[in-house]
This record gives structure tokens, C-alpha cells and sequence, in this order.
């Protein structure tokens, strides 16, 4: 069952003529979903069916539809998923088409000549400011991969979400950027306890975090975050949960974790006391001894619980109620920048980074050497 089936954007569509017909008179299903994937509102390509528009993507109507999307990273992005999952996406009810090769060979070329063509892209405003998305490794499709342990899996159950959240910046992610900000402050933390030189005191201001916080998820996630924080926000939930629960507690961490728990009630994701206790209660938990009973006791797996997930509509005439008030209103929100650019480097602390500059085949093995570091 795709969530984003021809039958869904073919009600979405009748919904947008019957607003405003003279403008959508002349809209297909296919220009509903371009629209949605501009909007970056679809991050599991999966969810479509695309199937339904295999002959519309062929010859040039692969060119006429990602036209549509506006910006270029989620262009190549597209054009990526689809040259790499043809056999089972376009060609899923036909998949030794003739056809499918061209296709595929169609979705390289253009997304080499998105390649070439960036090259002269100029970025102006807010953006001079932001983390560039890295086009190369968006062509490759090598996502960024995070190994969660234990604690980290806890976290992750926890992890307080927002009514928005499309999996644009998944757990994973967030909690792999707050392990580099917490290690940058405890380790920060334990020299002021031991010089009491408040030169050497981490950053205590909660707000001082959000847009390095921001910007490392961008860097890593090969995306902008335009308008939304709630990502930052649960980045830094996750930094205070982990300086909470590290074996050496400092004056710093302690007053750090309250003045979080304050700081995030005031943004959308509300009142977090209860998610944090939860999770630090768990993770203390993961260090005691535990008693060994001479009948086995049946383990529960927690790991797959109550992490963030994509909000599910009850049904489909609700997403698609959804997705119209979606299209209707574009957000009024300025895309803001500060006011001087950021050093992330005064804030995190990574063993193993990912050079964004670097050469093709270097850029290749930095991703397989994190992903190995990770797993080790």
C-alpha cells in the first residue's frame, strides 16, 4: 500500500481544481507530486507509487518532471533514487521493459548535467551563510550512516517529535551530532571544574547551540532545514540527556540540564521532563548489576518502540485534506541567518569527519571509513 498513490494525488488534484480551477485546469498527478517533492514534504521516495507514471517518465517526460523541482539537491536526489531503483520503482509491474535501461541512462545523464550546471550556481542572502549540500555524494547515494548503541537506541525511543516531522533528519542523525557537542562540553566542563578559569567554561546559553546545531545536521544530512529548528531542538534534548548521564557529573552539566528542560518548553516541542527521566532512568538502568533469577526472565525489546516516527494520517481522505491545506498555504516564515557566521568548531568534537570539499573517490572512502569507525 503506497502512501502516495496515483488514486491519492488524483483526489488531491480534484480538491485543488475545485479551490481554484482556472489554475490547476491544466495540472496532472504527476505535477501534484513534483510539487510535493519540491516542497521536500516526500522524504521516502518508497512511499510513492511510481509505477503508475512509468509511461509519463519516458523519453523526455523524466526531463519535463524534475524540471518541476526547484531546488537541485532534491533534483539529483530524485533523479538518484530512481537511476538506482528503476527495476523495482518505474518498472516495478514490467521489469525487463526495453525501456528501462535508457531510463536509467537518461537519470545518470541528467544528473550529470545537474552536476556541470551547478558549477555556476550563486547563493545569496541566508544561504551565503548555510552549509552547501554536497551534490557529488547526493549523485553517489551515500546516505550518512550512524551505528546506535545501546544508550543511544533508548535515546532515540524517547526522543520528544513534532506534528511536522518527515524523517528529513532522522534519530540517528540527531543523536550522532549531540554526541559531538556533548563530548566538546563535558570535556570543556571537567577543565573549568578543575582551573575554575571561567575562560575555559563551556557555552551555557541554550540558544548559542540551536544554529551550529543546525548547520552540522545540515552538512551531514546534504540538506537545508529552510524554516523549521525542531530538529536543533532535538539535538540539543539529546546533548542534556547525555551530559546528564555521563559517569562524572560537573556543576556545568547539572545547571545545563535544567535550563534545557526550560529553554525547549518554550519551543514546539513542549515540556520534555518527562521524555528525559524516561530516558536517563534507562540508561542508568544499562550500568547496574542485575540480579541473576533462577528462572529466566523474559526480556522485552524496547528498540523498536516509540522513536520518532512520521505521523500517520487514519485514512486517505485525511492526507489528502492534509496535503491540499499543504499546497494552499506556502509559509509566510523568513529563512534566517546569523547575524555572523558560525564556527562550529568552538562547539563540537568530532574524531572522524567527513571532508565536504574533498575529491570524488576521497569523499567515497571518507564515507566508508566513518561508517566503519562507527561500527567498530
Amino acid at each position: 500500500m503506497y502512501k502516495y498513490s496515483f488514486e491519492t494525488l488524483h483526489q488531491l488534484l480534484l480538491r485543488m481544481m475545485s479551490i481554484d480551477y482556472p489554475r490547476y485546469q491544466n495540472t496532472t498527478e504527476l505535477d501534484i507530486l513534483a510539487n510535493l517533492l519540491s516542497r521536500e514534504q516526500i522524504v521516502d521516495y518508497y512511499e510513492i507509487q511510481w509505477y503508475a507514471f512509468s509511461s509519463d517518465l519516458q523519453d523526455d517526460g523524466l526531463k519535463k518532471f524534475i524540471d518541476k523541482i526547484i531546488s537541485r539537491e532534491e533534483t539529483i536526489r530524485v533523479l538518484a533514487f530512481l537511476r538506482s531503483n528503476a527495476q523495482t520503482t518505474v518498472f516495478a509491474m514490467n521489469q525487463f521493459s526495453p525501456n528501462r535501461r535508457p531510463f536509467e541512462v537518461e537519470c545518470a545523464r541528467l544528473i550529470h548535467f545537474n552536476l556541470e550546471q551547478s558549477k555556476r550556481d550563486e547563493y545569496h542572502g541566508a544561504y551565503l551563510d548555510w552549509p552547501r549540500p554536497n551534490l557529488e555524494r547526493i549523485a553517489y547515494g551515500i546516505p550518512f550512516q550512524y551505528t546506535m548503541s545501546e544508550e543511544d537506541k533508548i535515546m532515540a525511543k524517547h526522543m520528544p517529535s513534532y506534528p511536522h516531522y518527515t524523517g528529513a533528519f532522522p534519530p540517528e542523525l540527531v543523536i550522532h551530532v549531540a554526541h559531538e557537542f556533548a563530548s566538546k562540553f563535558i570535556v570543556q566542563a571537567g577543565l573549568f571544574e578543575n582551573t575554575h578559569d571561567k575562560a575555559n567554561m563551556p557555552p551555557m546559553s541554550q540558544s548559542a547551540y540551536i544554529d551550529p546545531m543546525r548547520y552540522r545536521l545540515m552538512q551531514l544530512a546534504d540538506r537545508y532545514m529552510y524554516f523549521d529548528k525542531e530538529p536543533a531542538y532535538q539535538t540539543l534534548w539529546a546533548m542534556a540527556v547525555i551530559i546528564k548521564t555521563h559517569p562524572r557529573t560537573t556543576w556545568c552539566q547539572t545547571k545545563f540540564f535544567a535550563a534545557t528542560v526550560d529553554y525547549l518548553t518554550l519551543t514546539r516541542l513542549g515540556n520534555t521532563l518527562k521524555q528525559s527521566c524516561a530516558a536517563m532512568d534507562e540508561i542508568i538502568n544499562l550500568s547496574q548489576p542485575q540480579i541473576a533469577f533462577e528462572e529466566p526472565v523474559e526480556k522485552i525489546d524496547t528498540t523498536n518502540s516509540q522513536k520518532p516516527i512520521r505521523p500517520m494520517v487514519s485514512n486517505a481522505k485525511q492526507m489528502v485534506d492534509e496535503l491540499a491545506d499543504y499546497l494552499r498555504h506556502n509559509s509566510s516564515t523568513q529563512v534566517d541567518s546569523p547575524q555572523a557566521p558560525i564556527d562550529l568548531g568552538k562547539f563540537i568534537y568530532v574524531s572522524q569527519t567527513i571532508n565536504v570539499n574533498a575529491p570524488t573517490n576521497q569523499l567515497i572512502a571518507n564515507v566508508e571509513q566513518l561508517n566503519i569507525n562507527n561500527n567498530e
